[in-house]
């Protein structure tokens, strides 16, 4: 088994725009892992910035670490490989038919003993920036999709089996890099 950093890729970056209050109805949901469905505001609208060059089409648009915004094929592929690591989260798209999914799945993994990392002092489970990440394979058991545990702002991950999926369905628009093999 592989497990593969997540990320948008950079050519990519799609700028979506809104007014201030739509963005300030996002702040409270800007944490990986946790569910918001049920305070979510379904009436976020966001749209793509005129004034910035896009791809002619992406299966996902980059908008927070927090989310993936994905296209309905995206969107199926995710239901396929594991529904229970993710909650679709509705939202008005000024630049076509488009998703939210937040993944809330948090996976205890990082070999904390053998990573090469650094934490704050007060806070040692904390890890601020890395260099190495060694896994605890056995706790990933049957998890495709999640978030690290212990890994400040985050860090989305993926067995090979997402990155196949996505790679052999031909979407676009994230990208990934090898963080470790069993």
């Amino acid at each position: 088994m592989k497990l593969w950093k997540v990320y948008t890729l950079e050519e990519n970056n799609i700028h979506l725009t809104g007014e201030m209050e739509e963005y300030e109805k996002l702040y409270p949901f800007l944490w990986e892992g946790e569910s918001v469905k049920k305070d979510w505001d379904k009436s976020l609208y966001l749209e793509m910035d005129p004034n910035y060059p896009y791809p002619n089409h992406s299966d996902f648009l980059n908008f927070s670490v927090s989310f993936l915004i994905v296209s309905p094929e995206a969107l199926e592929m995710f239901n396929k490989i594991d529904k229970n690591a993710f909650e679709v989260l509705d939202f008005i798209c000024g630049c076509g038919k488009y998703y939210i999914i937040n993944i809330i799945k948090i996976v205890d993994c990082i070999d904390m003993e053998k990573s090469v990392y650094k934490t704050y002092k007060m806070d040692p489970d904390t890890i601020v920036k890395y260099k190495k990440l060694f896994f605890k394979w056995d706790n990933i058991k049957d998890n495709k999709i999640f978030w690290l545990k212990h890994l400040e702002g985050g860090l989305l991950v993926c067995t090979d089996e997402v990155k196949n999926q996505i790679e052999n369905a031909h979407l676009y628009g994230l990208g990934f890099e090898l963080l470790g093999e069993n």
